[in-house]
């Protein structure tokens, strides 16, 4: 069984039927998020705490958006860790997991986003 890593019920309750707010919070959310995991792996190779911390809470936001809840729970975590300025290792796989899953969600919207562009099914 193939679980999703989204769940956008939120943002289509944001959206309000308007398909064009929907897509343009997807595409944002693609656009944004993208750099700032690719900041965050830096901080992490840099072990630039103070940094993760701040992309961390910021990515958590984003992800909440979008209803990646597993990622909300890892930043949250990532976070916390960073604050405290320690365990290294335990950071190292909270961002692989992050990066995991938004690969996944990457994937989930980037189709949904060529689904809807083919469709223009109205939800």
């Amino acid at each position: 069984m193939n679980t999703r890593v989204t769940d956008l019920a939120f943002l289509k309750n944001f959206a309000k039927d308007d398909l064009a707010v929907y897509e343009k919070f997807i595409r944002i959310f693609l656009a944004e998020s993208t750099s700032l995991i690719r900041m965050l792996q830096e901080k992490m190779n840099g072990e630039d705490w103070a940094g993760i911390e701040t992309i961390s809470h910021t990515l958590r936001s984003q992800f909440n958006f979008m209803g990646i809840k597993k990622g909300e729970e890892l930043l949250k975590a990532l976070r916390e860790n960073a604050m405290s300025r320690k365990n290294i290792a335990e950071a190292n796989g909270q961002v692989a997991g992050v990066l995991f899953l938004f690969n996944g969600a990457t994937k989930e919207l980037e189709g949904e986003l060529n689904f809807l562009e083919n469709s223009r099914i109205r939800f």
